[in-house]
């Protein structure tokens, strides 16, 4: 992973009406953004996967933990105001991205607005 564009400020939208992803150009102001209730805004986490897509918020995620065992996971990239960083959900837990070990990888497999049956077939994600 790498935190190289951490402070770079990019986000998306689902748009609920035409439901659509819009990428947003930094032409978007976010006061303007707050203004469309049928858009739910993700923003970028900084982060990209081990195929160089950008993760953003909503992002539904594949990995291997290197834990106690080695187990295929899924979780759904978050941004968690009480620690003021984003992280990622395992059912009802949550894990900041300090709890990756460095050899584990992650990857996009889709998000929660294009992809809910991902998140049917999993659970609670």
């Amino acid at each position: 992973m790498s935190l190289e564009n951490s402070r770079v400020l990019k986000f998306r939208a689902w748009d609920s009406n035409i439901n659509q992803m819009v990428y947003l150009s930094q032409n978007h102001s976010i006061g303007h953004l707050n203004d469309l209730p049928m858009w739910e805004v993700m923003q970028f986490t900084g982060l990209f996967d081990k195929n160089g897509k950008e993760i953003f918020e909503g992002d539904i995620i594949k990995f291997t933990t290197k834990w106690s065992h080695p187990t295929k996971q899924l979780g759904v990239i978050s941004y968690y105001p009480e620690s003021m960083q984003y992280g990622f959900s395992l059912g009802q837990s949550y894990y900041d991205f300090t709890d990756l070990e460095n050899n584990e990888i992650l990857e996009i497999i889709g998000n929660i607005y294009e992809n809910p049956e991902l998140q049917k077939k999993y659970g609670d994600l």
